[in-house]
C-alpha cells in the first residue's frame, strides 16, 4: 500500500491542464469585477463618515494618493469582494457559484458607478475638490497603484493554488501539466518572473539616461548579488527541508534537487549583466536568445531530453568521478537548469514590455534637445494618455504570437522545457491582466467628485512585502500539508481553511508592512 506522501505525488502527476479561456477567467475576472465593486464601495463608505477622524484620514489620502492608515472595515470588505472569490474560482465551486459571485460583483459595481456619476452631492466636501481623471494620470508617473495591484494579484493567485492543489476541491485541471498544455499554476513562476521584469532597473531607467560606467557596472553586479545571497540560502533550506521531512515534491517541476528560487538567483544575475553590456538593450537579444532555445529544442532533441530522459546520466562511455557528477546532476534537474533560458527570456522580454507601456522614457529628441521646461511634463502626460492603446496593442500582439507558435508552427505549450509557446502564453496573459486592472482604475477614476482611487490594503502590503510574505506562505503551506490529511478532507472545510489561510497571510502582511516600513504606510504608495 503506498504511503500519504506517495498518493498526494500521484495526485498531482500526469496531468493534462485545461485551456486558456479558462484560466483567463480563473485570474482575470475575480480582480476585475473585485477591483471595481472594491473601488465603488470604498467611495461610497468613505463619502458617509463624517467624523473628524475620517476626514483628516481624507485629507491625507487627496494630497498624497497613498496607502491609508490600516482599516478594519475596508479590509473586512477587501477579503470579502477580493480574496473570496479569487480563492472560490479555484475550487469546484467555480461553476455555477464562482461565476455568479463575479457577475454579482460586476453589476453591483457598475450600477454604484451608475449611480456615483449622477449624483454629483454623493460626496464629503472634502472629496469635492478638483480630482479630475487627469490629476489621476498626472500622478500616474510615480504612484501606480494598478501595478501594485497586478503584483499582489501575481501573489494571491499563487498563495490559492499551492495549498489548495493538496486538496480535492482543486480542479486537476488547473494542476501542473506533465508535459504539454495550459494549467493554471504553470503560469505561477512565469507570472513572478513577468512581475519582477515590469518594475527593474532597467525597465525603469529612462532611455535618456546615460549608460553605466565601468565602475557601476561593477556596482550593479555587486548589488544584485547581495540580493541573490537570501535566495540561495532559502533555496538550499527549502531543499533540505523537503528531502529531510520527506515532504512531497512534484519532480517534473525543476527536477530532483532544483527549485524557483534558485531560478530566481540566475535570472537575477545573469540579467542584470546581459543589460550591462552595451546594445543588449532592446528586445532583439532576448528574441534571438529564445529563437536558438526554441530551435536546439525543436531541431536538436532538446524537448525530448527534458522529457522522457533519466534522471542518471546512461552514457555508455567511462567517466572520471566529478564529470560523472556534474552529469547527473544535469541529469536530475534538467527541467529547472533548461527553464532558466525561458524564464530569462520572459524577464529580459517585460523589462522591455515595462519601459514601453508603463514608465515615462524621455529620448534624447524629445527633451534633451528642447530648451522650454514645461517639455517634459508636456512629454509625460502624452506617454500617459497612450499607456491604454499602448497595453492593448502589447496584449494583442502577444497572443497573436502565441497563437503562430501554436497553430501555425505547431509547437505546443509546454512549462517543462518553458519553449516559445510558452514563453508568449505567460507574456500574453499577464499583460492581458494587467490591462484589465489597468481600466478597474480608470473607470473609477471617471468619479471625479471620488477620491483618487489606489490599491487595496491588503494588496499594497504584500507588494513592499513581497518576498517575506511569499516565503511565510510557503510556510504555512507547509505547516498545514504535515498537520492535516488533505487528501480525506471535504470540499467544504477545505474551502475554508484557504480562506483562513488566505487571511491570514493578508493580515501578517499588514503586519510586518506596519512594523518594517513605520511611516511610509502614511505617505505615497511606493512600488518594490
Amino acid at each position: 500500500m503506498s504511503t500519504l506522501k506517495e498518493q498526494k505525488e500521484a495526485f498531482v502527476t500526469g496531468l493534462t491542464g485545461t485551456n486558456t479561456r479558462e484560466i483567463t477567467l480563473v485570474c482575470i475576472a475575480p480582480i476585475f469585477s473585485g477591483l471595481l465593486l472594491y473601488h465603488e464601495m470604498r467611495h461610497f463608505y468613505l463619502s458617509r463618515k463624517k467624523n473628524s477622524h475620517v476626514v483628516k484620514w481624507d485629507k491625507t489620502l487627496v494630497k498624497n494618493c497613498g496607502v491609508e492608515s490600516p482599516n478594519a472595515v475596508l479590509i473586512s470588505f477587501e477579503a470579502l469582494v477580493i480574496l473570496f472569490p479569487v480563492a472560490l474560482c479555484q475550487t469546484k465551486f467555480l461553476y455555477p457559484w464562482g461565476v455568479y459571485f463575479i457577475c454579482g460583483e460586476l453589476a453591483l459595481g457598475l450600477v454604484l458607478h451608475a449611480y456615483s456619476q449622477q449624483r454629483k452631492t454623493f460626496a464629503s466636501p472634502i472629496m469635492n475638490q478638483s480630482l479630475s481623471r487627469q490629476s489621476i494620470i498626472d500622478n500616474e508617473n510615480k504612484n501606480m497603484p494598478f501595478l501594485t495591484c497586478y503584483r499582489s494579484t501575481v501573489s494571491y493567485l499563487t498563495f490559492v493554488a499551492i495549498l489548495a492543489v493538496d486538496f480535492h476541491v482543486f480542479p486537476r485541471r488547473f494542476a501542473k501539466t506533465e508535459t504539454t498544455g495550459y494549467g493554471l499554476m504553470d503560469l505561477g513562476a512565469g507570472s513572478f518572473v513577468v512581475s519582477g521584469g515590469l518594475v527593474s532597473w532597467f525597465s525603469r531607467r529612462q532611455m535618456g539616461q546615460q549608460k553605466p560606467s565601468s565602475k557601476s557596472r561593477f556596482k550593479y553586479l555587486i548589488a544584485v548579488l547581495k540580493r541573490s545571497a537570501p535566495l540561495v540560502i532559502i533555496g538550499l533550506i527549502r531543499l533540505m527541508t523537503t528531502k529531510g521531512l520527506e515532504y512531497q515534491e512534484h519532480v517534473s517541476e525543476y527536477g530532483t534537487h532544483w527549485n524557483f528560487y534558485f531560478t530566481l538567483t540566475f535570472i537575477g544575475i545573469l540579467s542584470t549583466l546581459i543589460r550591462l553590456v552595451p546594445y543588449f538593450d532592446n528586445l532583439l537579444f532576448p528574441a534571438t536568445l529564445l529563437g536558438l532555445y526554441q530551435y536546439l529544442l525543436s531541431n536538436l532533441k532538446m524537448q525530448d531530453f527534458i522529457e522522457q530522459s533519466p534522471r542518471v546520466c546512461h552514457f555508455d562511455v567511462q567517466m572520471e568521478q566529478p564529470i560523472l557528477l556534474y552529469c547527473n546532476f544535469i541529469f536530475a534537474n534538467r527541467e529547472g537548469i533548461m527553464g532558466c533560458i525561458g524564464y530569462l527570456c520572459i524577464h529580459l522580454f517585460s523589462e522591455n514590455l515595462g519601459r514601453y507601456c508603463l514608465w515615462y522614457s524621455s529620448s534624447s529628441g524629445q527633451s534633451n534637445s528642447l530648451s522650454d521646461a514645461h517639455t517634459p511634463n508636456l512629454v509625460k502626460k502624452q506617454f500617459q494618455s497612450k499607456r491604454d492603446i499602448r497595453l492593448v496593442m502589447t496584449s494583442g500582439c502577444l497572443w497573436i504570437c502565441h497563437l503562430f507558435l501554436t497553430e501555425f508552427l505547431q509547437i505546443p505549450v509546454s512549462r517543462r522545457s518553458t519553449n516559445a509557446s510558452f514563453v508568449f502564453w505567460t507574456l500574453a496573459h499577464n499583460m492581458t491582466a494587467l490591462t484589465f486592472i489597468w481600466f478597474t482604475f480608470q473607470i473609477a477614476a471617471m468619479v471625479q467628485t471620488a477620491p483618487k482611487p489606489h490599491s487595496p490594503q491588503i494588496f499594497a502590503a504584500v507588494n513592499r512585502c513581497g518576498l517575506l510574505i511569499f516565503i511565510a506562505a510557503n510556510l504555512l503551506t507547509g505547516v498545514i500539508n504535515l498537520t492535516t490529511n488533505t487528501m480525506d478532507t471535504s470540499d467544504t472545510v477545505a474551502v475554508l481553511v484557504i480562506m483562513i489561510y488566505l487571511c491570514t497571510i493578508g493580515v501578517l502582511a499588514l503586519f510586518i508592512d506596519f512594523f518594517v516600513h513605520g511611516q511610509n504606510t502614511k505617505v505615497i504608495e511606493k512600488i518594490n
